[in-house]
């Protein structure tokens, strides 16, 4: 489950230096600011479950989260652990080290992180 804004999950420029755009394959795009109402106060139990649901996400699967740096994927997990979830982990890299387009120790190419995005496909 991917944090970020839907437009950088499908593939907008990244206003970051050394980033790719798009989203890890097989992502769901889950922008943490959907937990909240206007007032940016978590919404209530039985809407945040509405949330997963409406997005396909079964709560009782191993499910882990991302974002931009590691900072707001730990929400979802907050609003995981609330729902009874027991199988969830934030990639504390997430994009950041995942977009990277620099390669890695032991990496042959990028390809080796994929990247999917919604805007040229």
């Amino acid at each position: 489950m991917d944090a970020r804004h839907p437009m950088r999950f499908a593939g907008a420029p990244e206003a970051r230096k050394g980033l790719r755009a798009g989203h890890i394959p097989g992502s769901y795009c889950f922008p943490f600011k959907i937990l909240f109402d206007k007032e940016e106060n978590f919404l209530p139990i039985d809407k945040i479950r509405k949330k997963f649901l409406e997005v396909g996400v079964d709560i009782n699967t191993p499910i882990i989260t991302s974002c931009g740096s590691g900072t707001t994927a730990p929400i979802i997990n907050f609003a995981l652990d609330i729902l009874g979830s027991e199988n969830h982990s934030v990639y504390n890299g997430s994009w950041t080290e995942y977009g990277a387009e620099t390669l890695y120790p032991g990496e042959q190419s990028l390809m080796e992180r994929p990247v999917e995005d919604c805007i040229s496909s």
